[in-house]
């Protein structure tokens, strides 16, 4: 019995009175297909970098090209649909997902920042148990990871927070002069905190400056606050908090929504500030 589904190789076939088209058009549209398809993630990629703003630290490298390029390539040589759609919808989650780290933290996650998914120690950190936190992260400095300058970042807020604001700052000025060209927002915000700490108040309020200047979040702006009422500079305070509010004004709701605990924080800061 003949079968009624149609032959498959009906689906290729060519219009009459079209040349079928030639290995090298066919090679032709698929480097032209590839060329195009990766262009388009990269410029997704380099729009994500531009909103996180002046504390991304994000580079575009030549391998990463050829990765997109290979597989794309392979997206449309293997014909799969299901295949192409599962693949383009993890990177979307994957964008997704750096685009919310970046708009948090003000970089991309890097390799160690999703092989240490398991093991978070930011609860940790939150629960007032810095001290468990550091052996983990001096562990962390090893090997490939011995001079890893994230995780040192990591370890310098798990010493401020463990009440060792003196080696957290020291920590961070080895750092910079091992790496002058690292940049990171949370490093600097540990750093802030840690030269506040120490009394050191001129070069506190340098590095408070500085960083909420350039900073595409709030942390930094509450830090700052809490430290300018501390110092009794109370205009300042209210300044700052204004600053930031018209800022978040600014901001669509969702990133509004990110930046919830921050901004209530100042809230309640300006409200203190302006009680003194």
């Amino acid at each position: 019995m003949a079968s009624s589904r149609p032959d498959a190789s009906l689906r290729f076939a060519v219009a009459p009175g079209r040349p079928a088209p030639t290995r090298r058009r066919r090679f032709a549209t698929l480097l032209l297909v590839t060329a195009a398809a990766t262009v388009l993630l990269l410029l997704d990629d380099r729009l994500q970098q531009w909103l996180g703003g002046a504390g991304n630290d994000a580079r575009l490298l030549p391998e990463w090209i050829a990765a997109l390029a290979a597989l794309n390539a392979g997206l449309w040589l293997g014909g799969s649909r299901w295949a192409a759609n599962a693949v383009l919808g993890l990177f979307a989650l994957i964008q997704l997902c750096q685009l919310s780290h970046i708009a948090a933290i003000g970089r991309p996650l890097t390799p160690l920042d999703v092989a240490m998914i398991p093991r978070e120690l930011r609860d940790i950190l939150g629960a007032g148990r810095a001290g468990d936190a550091l052996p983990l992260y001096r562990a962390a400095l090893s090997g490939v990871h011995r001079e890893d300058p994230h995780i040192q970042v990591k370890l310098a807020h798990a010493l401020l927070e463990a009440g060792e604001p003196a080696q957290a700052r020291q920590l961070l000025d080895e750092l910079i002069a091992k790496r002058p060209d690292f940049r990171s927002p949370e490093g600097h915000l540990t750093y802030a905190r840690a030269v506040a700490a120490q009394g050191d108040k001129s070069n506190a309020k340098e590095e408070f400056e500085a960083l909420t200047a350039y900073s595409s979040g709030f942390e930094a702006h509450a830090y700052y606050v809490e430290c300018l009422i501390g110092w009794g500079d109370t205009g300042r305070a209210r300044e700052l908090c204004e600053q930031a509010q018209a800022k978040a004004r600014r901001l669509p709701a969702y990133a509004r929504k990110m930046h919830r605990v921050e901004l209530d924080k100042l809230r309640e800061l300006e409200k203190r500030a302006q009680a003194l």
